[in-house]
């Protein structure tokens, strides 16, 4: 009989074929050591680069790969609710594949939930940003903050390790963006909070401007007020 899923990864990507070979080993490396049952699932989203043929080839290596293929690009989001949907495990690491989230802090994060949390977020020591893109994101942080009513942690994203039944219920009841977050404020399941470090991204830029953050802080805040 084969062992249940115990722990999946989830990654959403967009171009970044490059450094997935990279990303695949580093995982493996950091997982082997917790489980003997896990997953990665990678959903590439709508990538206009290789992406999918260097995924075809590493399935030959890693058995534990799976893939989404989705057919436009449709946001980080979104790709992450796709994939929350599939995954097997019990538990879900969710991170990027651009190198900023580090593979080699997923044992520290999988100790915490130990303690009997349900959501585990990961908190960046220090961002890895030039000073502008640190400063759009404060502002980014500090407009939701305000429109909300809430206190929310600029070194906060989404790259955390969860209880798979909580994010899919939560994934399934937001309407227009499933912000990750957003749990940690209003959720009320057991949250807590681990430090790493930032990575340096190792393809492209970053696709949120000032307006772009500005946007997404309101349609945040409009999915999160009935809180």
């Amino acid at each position: 009989m084969k062992a249940p899923v115990h722990l999946s990864i989830l990654s959403p990507l967009y171009n970044e074929a490059c450094y997935l070979p990279t990303f695949v080993s580093e995982i493996c490396k950091a997982v082997e050591g917790i489980t003997l049952h896990w997953e990665i699932l990678l959903v590439d989203d709508g990538s206009t680069d290789n992406s999918q043929e260097v995924i075809r080839n590493l399935k030959t290596i890693y058995p534990q790969l799976k893939s989404i293929h989705l057919p436009k690009n449709s946001g980080q989001y979104e790709a992450i609710q796709f994939g929350i949907e599939q995954v097997q495990g019990e538990w879900v690491i969710i991170m990027d594949s651009d190198g900023q989230d580090r593979p080699e802090e997923i044992p520290g994060l999988y100790q915490k939930v130990l303690q009997g949390y349900h959501i585990v977020f990961a908190c960046r020591k220090s961002k890895a940003y030039n000073w502008h893109k640190v400063m759009l994101s404060r502002g980014f942080h500090l407009a939701l903050s305000l429109w909300t009513f809430s206190r929310q942690d600029h070194r906060i994203a989404g790259f955390g390790i969860y209880k798979t039944w909580t994010i899919r219920r939560e994934s399934r009841k937001a309407k227009d963006i499933f912000y990750l977050p957003a749990m940690r404020q209003w959720s009320g399941y057991l949250t807590c909070t681990y430090s790493v470090q930032h990575g340096t991204r190792q393809l492209g830029t970053s696709k949120y401007n000032l307006l772009k953050q500005l946007k997404l802080s309101w349609k945040v805040f409009g999915e999160y007020r009935k809180y």
